[in-house]
């Protein structure tokens, strides 16, 4: 079952839901961050066709109702502060449900994002651990841990204050790492994240995502286990909802779905496919990530056993798969922007993304779906879209649903032009 809404008022004739602090409302152009209102649908369920939709400000707060608005009393803002006597009861993820009267609101606001779900999810990106003396830095919440990175290293001062922060929320340690470009030419040891405060025993943690478990190491070079901007797509994929009426497969497949997760590193996508039902082959270059891989599938009380794990080279994978003339009802192309193989040498995704949609479009099976995704910063959306869609034409399938999407909010609002995680979901007949 898809998760309850994480804040809000639900009746027959709306639903109100708070909007985080710095997110945008809507979506900001046509490859601009998912609006608020889109991803509340999308989360929430299906809404009638004839409820409206707006946004309504109140004591500082603002708040996304939909619905039936004049049945329910909502015409106009000054209308919105005084129904219902007054009060809305609200579902918080963080406080108890409580009623919380307007336009007074509530004063003291949670420190956990408004957006969080319970305690089912403790990693994401926490810039609100920074101010205005860490610019151009970021933060990102891991289990009880912190991940600082910046160009340059903490100062002895700087460490004493993200410390008293840190501890003040719970967090027992903190860890730095410099924002690297060139990640391929530096060694293991010197892409590690640095532990600048709090307790050594956490190399090796355990963090979850909406209730999903991962363990993440601070011991293993630059990237700790999860990339967390997918966030949003590991949900899609864990509840079989890419966008309302857009299942990730369809339940007309018969059997379990079958979904393949290429370039699969420690298999967050495998595991949230698993967890929806799904038999899955992962597929990656490196025997150690798959292995991480298959204790993550433990952490989830699930059976590595009942899902394949392929070492080798993708684009090998995929020829073989291929000659066999085995489909897929969900293909995940999530390449690194860079890597090398011995087989077939360097691959660059914005040279030959559109080599790897070519021999993963036949995968797919008629009515199934293929996600492609890319964080290469430079790369522009529309080129991008332009790249996937050539492919899928030489190969003479048509797009049916599509759905586009990029970086969670809490990695900041972005427009079209800012967009750097760019995900494609489409179904292909």
């Amino acid at each position: 079952m898809v998760p309850e809404p994480l804040v809000g008022v639900r009746n027959h004739l709306c639903q109100v839901v708070e909007v985080p602090e710095g997110v945008a409302p809507e979506r900001l152009g046509a490859y601009g961050s998912e609006g608020f209102g889109e991803w509340v649908r999308r989360r929430c369920g299906d809404w009638p066709a004839s409820w409206d939709c707006r946004i309504i400000g109140s004591s500082g707060r603002v708040f996304l109702v939909a619905g039936d608005l004049e049945r329910a009393g909502m015409v106009s803002e000054a209308h919105f502060k005084g129904s219902a006597g007054g009060s809305i009861e609200f579902e918080h993820p963080v406080l108890a449900p409580s009623a919380v009267c307007l336009p007074d609101g509530v004063t003291d606001r949670s420190e956990e994002p408004a957006w969080l779900d319970g305690g089912q999810t403790n990693s994401y990106r926490d810039q609100e651990m920074l101010d205005d003396c860490f610019r151009n830095w970021t933060c990102s919440r891991l289990g009880t841990c912190l991940l600082y990175q910046s160009e340059r290293p903490p100062s002895a001062k700087e460490c004493e204050v993200l410390e008293v922060r840190g501890r003040a929320r719970g967090m027992i340690a903190g860890y730095w790492k410099r924002h690297e470009r060139a990640v391929q030419e530096k060694d293991k040891q010197s892409l590690c994240p640095q532990r600048v405060w709090g307790d050594p025993e956490t190399r090796v943690i355990q963090a979850m995502e909406e209730g999903v478990a991962y363990e993440l190491r601070f011991d293993e070079g630059y990237s700790f286990g999860l990339f967390l901007d997918q966030r949003e797509n590991r949900w899609r994929v864990r509840w079989n909802r890419i966008a309302p009426g857009f299942a990730a497969w369809t339940a007309d497949a018969g059997g379990s779905p079958l979904v393949l997760n290429t370039f699969a590193y420690t298999c967050g996508f495998s595991v949230c496919a698993a967890l929806a039902g799904a038999t899955v082959f992962s597929v990656d270059l490196s025997r150690k990530y798959l292995d991480w891989g298959k204790r993550n599938f433990l952490l989830n009380h699930l059976d590595p056993d009942a899902h394949s794990f392929l070492y080798g080279d993708v684009f090998g994978w995929l020829k073989r798969f291929r000659r066999r003339g085995q489909q897929f009802d969900l293909v995940i192309l999530d390449p690194p922007t860079f890597s090398r193989s011995k087989e077939w040498g360097p691959f660059q995704v914005v040279r030959d993304l559109g080599k790897l949609v070519d021999l993963s479009v036949s995968l797919v099976r008629p009515g199934g779906r293929i996600l492609v995704s890319s964080n290469a910063l430079r790369w522009e959306p529309a080129r991008f879209v332009e790249v996937i869609s050539s492919a899928v034409e030489r190969a003479g399938r048509k797009i049916g649903r599509q759905c586009f999407a990029t970086q969670p909010w809490d990695f900041g609002r972005v427009s079209a032009s800012e967009a750097y995680l760019k995900t494609w979901w489409l179904e292909l007949k």
